[in-house]
C-alpha cells in the first residue's frame, strides 16, 4: 500500500465514513491513471515497482507514441535543474497550492526552454494525482526505462581520488558480473575526498561500497558493540556476587 494512503487510512485519525471517502478517492485516481496508460499503445521495456512507477511508465508511453523520446530526455534534465531549486522544491511539496497551479507555474517558468508537447502533456496529466513533489523519483524511473530501451547500464563510481587502471579493471570486472553481456555500459566517475580511500560503485539498483569511510564507520560500530557486550558481562558478574552496580 502507498505509505501516504496507509497514513491517511489510519483509523485513529478518521471516522469509518471518512476512511471510505479517502479510499474511494484513491481508487478513482488509480483508475484514471490506468485509463491514461491504456491510451498509448506502447510497450514499456522495463516494468518498474514503487509509488511512482505508473507515472514514469506513462511519461515513456507519451514520449514514445509521439516519437519524442530523445527530446523528452532533454526536457527531463531541464526539469530536474528546475525542481531542485529550494524555493521550487518547497512550492511543489507544500499544500498551499493546487495541482493546477503547480502545473501552470512549471510550464510558465520553463516557457523559454521550449519543452516538447509530450512533456507538457505529461506535466498536465499529473493534475489531481498529488505527485508533483515526486517529480524527481518519476524522472529516475523514466531514465531507468530509457536505459533498458537502449540496452544501456548506467554505472556511477564515486572515489576519493581519480582511479588508476588497476582500480578501473577491478570495477569493470564487478560490472560485467552484474549486467548482461550485450549491455552497453555508461560510466560516470565522480571524486569525493571525504571517502579518504576506496570507492562506491552503483550499478543499476545495487551498490558496492569499498570506501575507507564506510569501513571505519563499520569498525567503530563493531567496537561499540563489543564494548557494550563486555560491559554487560562485567555487570552480570558483579550482580552474581551479590553486589549492587
Amino acid at each position: 500500500m502507498d505509505p501516504i494512503l496507509a497514513c491517511l487510512t489510519n483509523p485513529r485519525f478518521f471516522s469509518p465514513q471518512e476512511l471510505e471517502e479517502i479510499k474511494e478517492y484513491y481508487r478513482e485516481v488509480e483508475e484514471e491513471e490506468a485509463e491514461e496508460a491504456d491510451m498509448y499503445d506502447v510497450e514499456v521495456p522495463l516494468e518498474l515497482t514503487g509509488p511512482c512507477a505508473s507515472q514514469s511508465e506513462l511519461l515513456y508511453k507519451i514520449a514514445a507514441s509521439a516519437e519524442e523520446l530523445e527530446k523528452v530526455e532533454e526536457d527531463v534534465e531541464v526539469l530536474r535543474d528546475f525542481i531542485q531549486a529550494p524555493e521550487i522544491e518547497t512550492f511543489l511539496s507544500g499544500n498551499d497550492y493546487t495541482d493546477e497551479i503547480k502545473a501552470q507555474v512549471i510550464l510558465a517558468s520553463l516557457k523559454e526552454a521550449n519543452l516538447s508537447e509530450s512533456t507538457k502533456e505529461f506535466i498536465e496529466s499529473l493534475v489531481g494525482s498529488q505527485k508533483y513533489s515526486n517529480l524527481g523519483r518519476i524522472f529516475d524511473g523514466f531514465e531507468e526505462i530509457m536505459c533498458e530501451h537502449r540496452k544501456e547500464t548506467r554505472v556511477t563510481v564515486l572515489s576519493a581520488q581519480p582511479l588508476n587502471n588497476v582500480a578501473l579493471d577491478e570495477i569493470v570486472g564487478i560490472i560485467k558480473s552484474k549486467v548482461s553481456e550485450d549491455a552497453k555500459i555508461i560510466l560516470q566517475a565522480k571524486v569525493d575526498p571525504q571517502l579518504i580511500d576506496g570507492y562506491i560503485l552503483q550499478v543499476a539498483s545495487e551498490t558496492v561500497d569499498t570506501s575507507f569511510t564506510t569501513f571505519a564507520q563499520k569498525l567503530v560500530h563493531q567496537w561499540s558493540e563489543n564494548a557494550k557486550a563486555e560491559q554487560a558481562k562485567i555487570t552480570a558478574e558483579i550482580k552474581s556476587m551479590g553486589l549492587t552496580v
